[in-house]
């Protein structure tokens, strides 16, 4: 145990303050029985060492090894030099002392040193006394009262385990209650039910529950929702100059101590806030908001959960029959988003291969072909390829206007390679 209220810490520290008590005084004990009218000196007439006349002492005073510490730091002090206990003279040891107090003799005078010296004794008798108690008595059980309540106990007993029942049950139930409101019970409804064959999953519950949650908490902490504004603030100015969606992100610009090439944008919020979908930025293309239902669908797209694929497809197939091809095309996507990482995988043998239906069925290629958000990415890599000087501009927008093609199919790689 290593608490301030511990008897054998306490013990020590009275016993190392004695020590330091000898310790303190010895020094000045030691230059006191000199008491020079002129210093003396060696036959040459050089200075005596400190050390050349120790010994003398050394059985006299056995706690010198203390002093001599005490003794160098005064000097150190006075001379303004960092002497070593060799080089310190018997001169300079006694001027340190005559300027410092020191015990005086047995004369009868009253000072603090005389006091310490002559209670020393007494003192770490009182220490060893209280040690001895402390070690005979440890652990040794005192009565609080002289009156004998085991009888009253025995008969409060029966009372309090009743009662204590009832409290253990309500701590059980606020236990469930707190559980319910941080992950939800799941007590679903039958409109749970019907969004849930709407949206093709359950994701749905999560979220409506998480938002009335939301408005609880910051109601109860407004400091939650200052924090969270305050980051926004930041983050904003941080990355000003940069789109809507990449604003919000964290840029990495290195990994491991590694320089990246192209910097990695984490957009951290979307990992941890509950209400992201109402917060977060939303994906915004107008090209595929071509009449009230694709723009209906589009907006409680960005309320949180998102719809069935069926609901998308459905809208596809809607459009189609309405004439809005390149619309249709946003809106049917991929069958399977796994299908673009396996494109990307193959270009790196040479030839990207395209096996999602959807990508296959809107360009009438098999085993080709790009979605809508992919043939922007092939354009952009025909313009690189202009800026370095591997094609013209001519042949940019003939291979763009015929999408077929050697420059086509090299931008395809290039594109899915990125």
């Amino acid at each position: 145990e290593k608490g301030g209220d511990n008897p054998y810490r306490v013990l020590s520290m009275m016993q190392k303050q004695a020590e330091d008590i000898e310790s303190a005084i010895a020094w000045k004990r030691l230059l006191r029985q000199f008491d020079f009218t002129e210093m003396p000196t060696k036959p040459d007439g050089t200075s005596i060492l400190l050390q050349d006349v120790v010994g003398d002492f050394k059985k006299v005073f056995d706690k010198w090894e203390g002093g001599k510490t005490h003794i160098v730091n005064a000097v150190r002090k006075d001379t303004g030099k960092a002497l070593k206990y060799e080089d310190i003279t018997l001169e300079q040891a006694w001027k340190a002392i005559q300027r410092r107090k020191r015990i005086p003799p047995d004369d009868g005078t009253i000072s603090m040193e005389r006091i310490l010296v002559e209670t020393k004794e007494s003192f770490l008798a009182d220490v060893n006394k209280w040690a001895d108690k402390v070690v005979n008595e440890w652990g040794v059980k005192v009565p609080s009262s002289s009156i004998d309540f085991s009888e009253q106990l025995k008969n409060f007993r029966p009372a309090y385990e009743g009662r204590m029942q009832s409290v253990r049950t309500m701590a059980g139930r606020v236990a469930v209650e707190a559980r319910d409101f941080v992950l939800h019970d799941y007590d679903k409804t039958y409109m749970d039910h019907a969004l849930t064959y709407l949206f093709g999953n359950s994701f749905h519950y999560w979220t409506t529950r998480t938002y009335t949650k939301m408005a609880q908490n910051l109601v109860d902490s407004p400091k939650t929702a200052n924090a969270y504004l305050a980051y926004k603030e930041y983050i904003t100015k941080e990355h000003a100059g940069m789109p809507d969606f990449y604003r919000q992100n964290v840029v990495v610009n290195s990994l491991l101590g590694m320089d990246l090439g192209n910097p990695y944008y984490l957009n951290l919020e979307s990992m941890v806030n509950p209400v992201y979908g109402l917060t977060g930025v939303d994906f915004n293309d107008p090209r595929k908001r071509v009449d009230w239902l694709s723009r209906t669908v589009d907006d409680m797209n960005k309320l949180g959960p998102s719809f069935s694929p069926l609901v998308s497809w459905s809208v596809a197939l809607h459009l189609y029959n309405t004439g809005y091809d390149g619309a249709a095309e946003r809106w049917l996507g991929r069958m399977f988003p796994q299908s673009q990482l396996i494109k990307s995988t193959t270009a790196l043998t040479g030839t990207p291969i395209e096996i999602d239906p959807f990508v296959q069925l809107t360009n009438g290629e098999f085993l080709g072909g790009v979605d809508a958000y992919e043939r922007n990415r092939v354009v952009a890599a025909m313009a690189s390829m202009v800026q370095s000087g591997q094609i013209t501009q001519e042949q940019m927008i003939e291979a763009s206007r015929a999408e077929s093609g050697e420059i086509w199919d090299a931008a395809i790689q290039m594109s899915a390679m990125k």
